[in-house]
């Protein structure tokens, strides 16, 4: 069979991508036709590519970029959770590394103790309700990005030389 560039592997990933996508636009609180005008589409067409009860739903691959950048991050979540994968944000670090980025690195470290607080607050009940884990998937990002945040820090002190902030390490 041939494929073209928005074919999902089946029927049921097809569904799975359009119920995100809808959530995802939802989520927002953006009205469809405003997200169609971000996405360069018609309202109908958007529409159709969240409709989870249509035969041919497929959200083009293409418009996955524009749509995270211009909408929300939660539909390329769901593809790579979908793939096996977890996605955060890459962090950018531009070359300073003063104290007060370290500091705020500490901060971040120490909220993310407090989001294992809340989760193990959130299974004393042995359940986590939906607005539960939303919330501690959330934190769970959030304390990875930090951790991707400060290994980029790292990487700034061994990779920049010229800038008098760093110092590198042999």
């Amino acid at each position: 069979m041939m494929r073209n560039h928005h074919d999902w592997e089946n029927l049921e990933e097809s569904r799975h991508i359009s119920l995100a996508l809808y959530q995802a636009i939802n989520a927002t609180g953006m009205h469809l036709s405003r997200a169609a005008k971000e996405l360069g589409v018609t309202e109908w067409l958007l529409y159709k590519w969240t409709d989870c009860d249509s035969a041919n739903n497929n959200f083009p691959l293409y418009l996955l970029r524009r749509f995270t950048k211009r909408i929300s991050d939660e539909l390329i979540k769901v593809v790579a959770k979908r793939c096996g994968y977890l996605l955060v944000p890459e962090p950018r670090v531009n070359g300073k590394v003063e104290d007060e980025a370290l500091d705020l690195i500490c901060k971040e470290l120490r909220e993310n103790t407090e989001a294992l607080e809340r989760f193990k607050d959130a299974i004393s009940d042995k359940k986590v309700t939906p607005k539960e884990m939303r919330a501690l998937e959330r934190e769970i990002d959030d304390a990875i990005a930090t951790l991707l945040l400060l290994r980029e820090y790292a990487r700034a002190f061994s990779v920049a030389p010229i800038n008098p902030n760093l110092e590198v390490v042999e």
